[in-house]
């Protein structure tokens, strides 16, 4: 037994109760007091409680023996106490409690007797606190005491009946975070699936460390997870998600589905094609290849499915050594050497892109995703007539592809200005002024072309000492200004001409 603290000088705060501390258990034992306290995350932490007696002089006796926080994942931390008190009473008692800062306020509880309660209500607490003083009554009560016999059948009980928990908390920041844990198997790391319409759109391992998991009991800790999403959710839109552990069973644990907001999506290439359109394309590229039966087909569109979510949650390399080995499976074929191309689109790497749709078209000169993905990536290294080309033939083979109308009308105007420019080089300057003007009269905001036209037309003026004349910025646009204008009173007196000539 402890040998009572005692402080004849102590100043103590006379306050009925502490806001922000909630007292749930005031249990007295032969031994002592057995107490459970909530407090708020606001609150001085509390580094001890104790014994008050105002007679003879104010002061604080037989600190605890025992003291463990814990803190929840909603915040407040939960203290367990056990105070030295040879037959405490039950009924009302006044304790006192010493924080960090020093501070030694007071506050009141409603202790119970244990030898007076009745097989329920032991019941009951055990229940709901059984866990809680398991290690207080381990390390104070000797085994044969009767509380320790009371807390085991509970702590017995739900030990084997306890399941595999997961939880999502949310999109932080484009990545899916939450936990998983298998109290049955407390140091294991679970794998964990996100999932969106029935469909997995992320996939890891919970196996990160979070405070607040430890300080709730949920193992050590070290079952947080924190997941990248398929690019293809960001579309500025909200989703349901859930979460589902793996190797659990058909009906293994899943979260409750929760709504989350998917604005901070890192920007990906252009008309990828997505994995619905994709295992559309894999499933008829398994007939054509005669893929066995249906058992195989299904491995076929899992297989390829697998190597999507690597490809759409940034596992690059990954991805493409699975497109290979398809490749190795079913032959040769446009759909994956396309899927290759994306793949090293999204590592930045366009050169090595452009050589796999090539490859693709090769495979499958009708393939219009092909010509349209390669389309872009000529269009994405400035050379707008091999990319309209490209996207021409995407309309010739697939005439429903919107992607490939919206580009080719888009891209025009672009080659428009490098087909100017080409026929400069072939000396004819007139014929590439026309085609500028042209192109500027119908789209005025066009920059590009207005500054290859003012390029053409400007003469520069020669100084005296026969070197071009310097000018000022204000010059240069005041020229670049009245160039232009006369260029499009040009057009229009063109246009006005030609019609009238078409009239007679």
């Amino acid at each position: 037994m402890a040998t009572p603290v005692v402080e004849p000088t102590i100043t103590v705060e006379k306050a009925p109760q502490i806001e922000g501390l909630k007292p749930l258990l005031a249990l007295s034992v032969d031994e002592g007091l057995f107490l459970i306290v909530a407090a708020s995350a606001s609150l001085d932490e509390v580094q001890a409680f104790a014994r008050f007696e105002a007679e003879p002089l104010p002061r604080f006796v037989s600190q605890s023996s025992y003291f463990a926080a814990q803190r929840t994942k909603t915040g407040p931390i939960v203290y367990t106490a056990f105070l030295p008190w040879i037959a405490a009473k039950a009924g009302a008692l006044q304790l006192g409690c010493i924080t960090v800062s020093g501070r030694k306020p007071l506050f009141s509880v409603n202790s119970l007797a244990y030898k007076d309660l009745r097989s329920d209500t032991v019941a009951e607490l055990r229940t709901r606190f059984g866990r809680i003083l398991l290690s207080a009554v381990d390390s104070i009560l000797p085994a044969t005491h009767p509380f320790r016999k009371d807390l085991q059948p509970e702590l017995k009980a739900v030990a084997p009946k306890s399941r595999v928990q997961c939880v999502l908390d949310g999109v932080i920041e484009g990545l899916a975070h939450g936990w998983a844990y298998d109290p049955g198997q407390p140091a294991k790391a679970l794998n964990v699936e996100v999932l969106h319409e029935g469909q997995v759109v992320g996939r890891g391992l919970a196996d990160q460390y979070r405070d607040d998991l430890e300080h709730s009991g949920i193992g050590d800790g070290h079952h947080h997870f924190r997941l990248k999403l398929s690019y293809e959710l960001f579309d500025g839109q909200p989703h349901s998600l859930s979460v589902r552990v793996l190797g659990a069973g058909s009906d293994g644990p899943a979260s409750l589905p929760i709504a989350c907001n998917f604005d901070f999506g890192q920007p990906v290439p252009p008309d990828l094609i997505t994995r619905v359109d994709t295992l559309v394309l894999a499933e008829l590229l398994g007939r054509n290849a005669k893929v066995g039966n249906d058992t195989a087909m299904q491995n076929l569109l899992q297989a390829i499915g697998n190597c999507c979510l690597q490809q759409e949650t940034g596992m690059l390399e990954e991805a493409r050594s699975g497109y290979a080995r398809l490749i190795k499976i079913v032959g040769p074929n446009a759909l994956c050497q396309c899927k290759i191309a994306e793949t090293w689109l999204l590592d930045q790497q366009p050169v090595q892109a452009l050589e796999a749709y090539k490859a693709a078209i090769q495979l499958d000169p009708e393939f219009a995703r092909a010509h349209l993905g390669m389309g872009n990536v000529l269009r994405m290294q400035g050379q707008a007539l091999q990319a309209q080309a490209a996207y021409r033939t995407a309309v010739a083979c697939e005439p429903e592809l919107q992607a490939a109308r919206l580009n080719l009308a888009s891209v025009e105007t672009d080659a428009l200005t490098e087909s100017a420019a080409q026929m400069v080089e072939a000396g004819d300057k007139p014929g590439a002024i026309a085609m500028l003007r042209a192109l500027l009269f119908e789209r005025p905001e066009h920059e590009a072309a207005a500054k290859q036209l003012y390029l053409l037309l400007r003469e520069p003026r020669m100084n005296p000492r026969g070197g071009p004349e310097r000018r000022t910025e204000a010059i240069e646009q005041a020229d670049r200004a009245s160039r232009l204008l006369d260029a499009m009173l040009d057009e229009a007196e063109h246009r006005l001409a030609t019609t009238a000539q078409a009239k007679s």
